[in-house]
């Protein structure tokens, strides 16, 4: 635990002083999530809106509030940052309580905490280490429940499971996986009626999360699968329909190899498919070993994902390009642990295997100053949507004094919080009962300035664009697809 504080503190610096923490769009957006629970025209917890979970940006809720940490993106990153210490950590208790290898265990750690993307992911706002740290904490206490059969770790493993699912949509797929290990487990060694009520009792508690998430989107937003089919969810926003991996197998599983080995490297993948050969026959290992296949169910979801046109990943091997290359890290997990295993079973040199396995992670950790998730909003941060909302944030930035600002925030997240301006003013479509009036009337909603992305998809530039109540404002900007207005 210690040893991974140190290193997340050092990778934090290392890619915050180059600032590199906020070169996602996604982990802005997570910022100005969170930011406008407490500090917008609409302020409340409904800001959370419907499509991305929201424990991180509850989390973040402690320091959002600060100025300092808001647009350095820390109050995100803080939490990427424990929940790299808790992930770490628990990773090395699941190999050691598995395979009693203190050796194992470390490799383990290792392999996790200094995979070069791991450590970046870790000093942003992004959620990906959040889910890592709930899941293994779930895979870990269901283990132990296997072992032990105390009902207090297959309860505790249900409540963070719940945690878990209210952090990203994968944890759904992994706790249900779980709920079948916790059924086939129990049926192997009750009765019926005591197996499906240990079945019903983890099922229920990790469910928790996913039945508030459904109820809140038919509370707030009149639709209980919004995040699945709302305006800003939809499949078809994100995916191509001419996406090559979409009605083929081969392809999308393809795809998510090369994303699998981009993220964690064809050296460690390797050696953890010997991992998953060689713990597969170690009879006294089962059924504990069960819950860390379940995490391998991702895989194949991310490749059905794909092939249905549901989520969108770009692989340069295949696509030419690099989008959504992070899903390939969620097999860090197993793979860590697999190698960990390994590791267990070399005997007298399994000390030997461990300090090597640590050597070379640390040497391509500090050789790998560009690792592949840092390349991908590079590659962003140089094309012309991130040309176009450059030049709008940086008028914004050296024109904005105060005021109300009118503007969608899909697709234009950058814009405002570039400018470094604040949330408080900005009307936006989540901005409830205000959005609607302010389009068709934006003088009665006391709009100073209106900021529209020439694009059929803005309605600022279809319905307002063209409006008589346009002419209460004057055009400042109107450059590479963006028009800025302030009121007369």
């Amino acid at each position: 635990m210690l040893a991974s504080a140190v290193i997340s503190v050092l990778a934090y610096v290392y890619y915050a002083q180059d600032g590199h923490t906020l070169d996602y769009p996604d982990a802005i957006a997570h910022q100005v999530i969170a930011r406008r629970v407490i500090d917008s025209p609409t302020s409340g917890i409904v800001q959370w809106g419907n499509v991305w979970l929201p424990l991180p940006h509850f989390l973040s809720l402690p320091l959002i509030w600060v100025d300092a940490f808001y647009f350095t993106g820390f109050a995100g990153s803080v939490v990427s940052m424990l929940s790299y210490i808790v992930a770490t950590t628990y990773l090395y208790k699941t190999v050691q309580q598995l395979t009693g290898s203190r050796a194992g265990a470390v490799a383990a750690a290792a392999v996790f905490a200094l995979n070069p993307n791991i450590l970046y992911m870790q000093s942003t706002p992004m959620t990906e280490l959040l889910l890592f740290a709930t899941v293994i904490v779930t895979v870990y206490l269901v283990q132990r429940w296997i072992q032990t059969e105390r009902y207090t770790y297959l309860m505790g493993a249900g409540i963070v499971a719940t945690l878990a699912c209210l952090t990203r949509y994968e944890a759904w797929v992994i706790t249900f996986a779980l709920v079948v290990v916790v059924g086939l487990v129990s049926i192997r060694r009750y009765n019926f009626t005591k197996a499906s009520s240990l079945t019903l009792l983890f099922g229920l508690a990790s469910a928790v999360g996913i039945a508030l998430w459904i109820v809140w989107n038919l509370v707030f937003f009149g639709n209980p699968l919004g995040f699945q089919n709302g305006e800003y969810s939809k499949p078809s926003i994100w995916v191509s329909v001419s996406d090559p991996a979409i009605g083929h197998w081969l392809v999308a599983a393809k795809t998510y190899w090369f994303a699998t080995l981009s993220n964690i490297g064809w050296v460690a993948v390797t050696v953890a498919l010997v991992g998953i050969v060689v713990t597969f026959f170690k009879k006294e290992w089962w059924p504990q070993l069960i819950p860390t296949f379940a995490l391998l169910g991702l895989a194949p979801f991310f490749v059905y994902a794909l092939y249905a046109g549901q989520r969108p990943l770009h692989v340069v091997e295949i696509n030419g390009d690099m989008y959504n290359v992070r899903f390939g890290l969620f097999m860090a997990l197993p793979v860590s642990i697999f190698i960990g295993c390994l590791v267990s079973q070399l005997w007298k040199v399994q000390t030997v295997a461990a300090g090597l396995i640590v050597l070379g992670a640390a040497a391509q950790a500090m050789t790998t100053p560009q690792p592949t998730l840092l390349k991908e909003p590079i590659a962003w941060l140089t094309g012309d949507n991130a040309r176009m909302l450059r030049g709008a944030s940086m008028y914004m930035g050296s024109h904005y004094s105060s005021g109300r600002i009118l503007s969608r925030f899909f697709l234009n997240e950058n814009v405002l919080f570039d400018a470094i301006i604040p949330p408080t003013d900005n009307v936006y479509e989540g901005s409830y009962l205000i959005w609607g009036k302010a389009l068709k009337d934006p003088i009665s909603e006391n709009i100073e300035w209106i900021i529209m992305r020439v694009d059929e998809s803005d309605p600022l530039y279809t319905d307002l664009a063209n409006s008589p109540a346009i002419d209460s404002y004057q055009l400042m900007y109107d450059r590479d697809g963006y028009r800025i207005y302030h009121r007369k």
